[in-house]
């Protein structure tokens, strides 16, 4: 795919997950916002909390221990935790409510494409610089 498209494009893989791992670190996987179109194409990964886990335990306090693994795991990379790039950003009123990630969590936290399609939303920050976004679900069947 990045062969044979024109040059002054850039094609991004954008990863929403709740797992940051090694294996995605191997994969020359960053987490980053595009800054600018110049930037080459890259893996960019996003530390996101799934409806589906969005428990008092997790969102009490702002989600402020919702990624305690990640930034342990950051830390052994010496990445810069203020820089960390997490899902939902709940200082920001366009894109997180309170209310609606409750609702969420109430009412459609079984529904299999819910996260793939929250992401579009509570994420939106992470999609300014694109023109286009193909939205696929990977997950287990």
């Amino acid at each position: 795919m990045l062969r044979g498209q024109p040059p002054t494009w850039r094609t991004d893989f954008l990863i929403f997950t709740y797992n940051f791992s090694a294996e995605f670190r191997s994969l020359g996987c960053i987490n980053r916002i595009r800054q600018n179109k110049e930037e080459p194409s890259i893996c960019r990964l996003f530390l996101y909390v799934p409806v589906q886990f969005r428990l008092p335990n997790i969102t009490e306090n702002n989600f402020k221990h919702a990624f305690d693994d990640a930034k342990g795991l950051a830390k052994i990379y010496n990445d810069s935790l203020e820089q960390m790039v997490t899902i939902p950003i709940i200082n920001d009123s366009e894109t997180f409510d309170l209310k609606r990630s409750e609702s969420l969590y109430v009412n459609l936290r079984a529904y299999g494409y819910i996260d793939s399609i929250n992401t579009l939303y509570e994420g939106y920050n992470t999609f300014k610089m694109y023109d286009f976004v193909l939205r696929t679900d990977i997950g287990k069947n």
